[in-house]
This record gives C-alpha cells, structure tokens and sequence, in this order.
C-alpha cells in the first residue's frame, strides 16, 4: 500500500509542478524572440526531486500546454517543447549521477549547463520554424544569441537563489534529510 501512496504522492507533485510551470509562463516577459521568464524553476525543482525523466515530463507537459494555450497545435509544437524538457533532463541527470546528493556548486554547473543546452536548443527550434513559416533571417536566429547566452547565465544565478531555500525546506517533508555539510540528500 505505502507504494501506492507514495506514487500517488509523487504523481500529484508533478502535476502541481506541472501547472506551475505552465502558469509562471503565462507571466513572461518576451522582446522578440528574447524572453525572461521563472517557469524552468518547477522543472528544476522537479528533476532534482525526481531525477531526469520527471524533470522532463513536466518540461514537456508544462511547455505543451503552454504552446496550446499560447499558439495552438502546429507542425513545429513538438520542436518548440523540447528545450523545456531538455532542461529537466539536463538538472535531473545531475541530481541522479550525484545520488541526490546535491550541492550549491554542483547545482550551479548543472543549471548553467542546462542553461547553454536550452539556448542551444530553442536558437536550433527558431530556425527550424522560421524555415518551415518562411520568416528566416540571420538576424531573428542569431542576432540576440550573446545576449541569450548571458541572460540563461544570469538566469542560472537566479534559479540557483530561488531552488536552493524551497529545496531545503521540501526535502524533509519528502523523505529526505540534510547533510550538516549543507548538502542536502535525498532518503
């Protein structure tokens, strides 16, 4: 029974996390095909928790519904989600290869990682949809790439302050325990 109880459990925290995601992109601030937005911080969150394949599911699923609500069901939807879930995969790699033993360092090098890999990804998607619409230039692709690369460092940072105190306190209530080096761990 507690197996039950406890996929249940883990199953409601994704799709909790999931409609965060999905909420806090509704909240972007975008400037062309430049965007600040917080929504990554339930699929980080979701990866550290649950390992690669939960960070990705509720990318995926997080950034579906976000492309429905915002532009509906196109050729190039599946492209446009897989950066989000990308992300999730990258975090919950780190967190599964480090035996959810997390560190600050540890997680700042997966966040920027994760954070290269997504602008990589999401510059590859926009010439990929320019192409199929007929919109392409270089400029649009490539023009704001710097930019983009050092907003997901700083966006890193962010992320880093936001997920570190939410993680410390969610781990107990989860099963997990902190380490009195800091580090927190998973039970």
């Amino acid at each position: 029974m507690s197996g039950k109880k406890s996929s249940v459990k883990e199953l409601s925290v994704k799709a909790v996390l999931t409609a965060l995601y999905f909420t806090l992109s509704l909240y972007s601030l975008s400037f062309g095909n430049f965007v600040i937005s917080l929504a990554g911080f339930p699929v980080i969150l979701g990866a550290l928790l649950y390992g690669p394949l939960g960070g990705l599911e509720i990318g995926l699923l997080g950034a579906f519904l976000e492309q429905m609500m915002k532009y509906g069901l196109t050729v190039t939807t599946v492209l446009w989600i897989l950066p989000v879930g990308l992300r999730g995969l990258i975090v919950g790699l780190y967190a599964s290869r480090s035996k959810y033993c997390i560190t600050r360092a540890g997680l700042f090098a997966a966040l920027i990682a994760a954070s290269l890999a997504v602008t990589a990804a999401n510059t590859a998607v926009m010439a990929a949809d320019s192409l199929v619409f007929g919109y392409y230039s270089t400029q649009y692709v490539f023009g704001a790439l710097l930019f983009r690369i050092l907003s997901g460092a700083g966006t890193s940072v962010v992320f880093l302050l936001l997920v570190w105190p939410v993680l410390s306190r969610l781990s107990p209530v989860l099963g997990g325990r902190l380490k009195r080096n800091g580090a927190l761990r998973r039970g």
